[in-house]
């Protein structure tokens, strides 16, 4: 998360929501350096707080990251966590493919 932050604070984005004048969400959204390949940035954490679930935090939040980059992001989620994908399918968002990891063993 670290590294993510370090990227999103020198050439990308890290977005806050307010909620009655509380930090409510965040989303942090990365640069990335290929400029064909891949979209040019990548959602890499978005989160609300617990409380706050279901009054549009996270949906403000993604609309704002498709305005400050101009749409040309990508962002990975668990294939189990079906709100997320909701969301994301709400804001017009596809499913484009799986993303397979190997660790040499070591398990997830």
């Amino acid at each position: 998360m670290e590294e993510a932050l370090r990227n999103a604070l020198e050439s990308g984005y890290v977005l806050l929501a307010n909620y009655d004048g509380e930090l409510a969400g965040i989303a942090v959204v990365s640069r990335v350096n290929f400029e064909t390949f891949f979209p040019r940035y990548h959602l890499s954490y978005i989160a609300t707080r617990p409380d706050l679930r279901g009054r549009g935090i996270g949906t403000a939040l993604l609309e704002r990251v498709k305005e400050v980059t101009g749409g040309d992001f990508s962002l990975h989620v668990d294939i189990r966590n079906h709100n997320a994908i909701r969301l994301y399918e709400k804001i017009g968002m596809k499913r484009k493919y799986y993303r397979m990891l190997y660790r040499g063993g070591k398990g997830e």
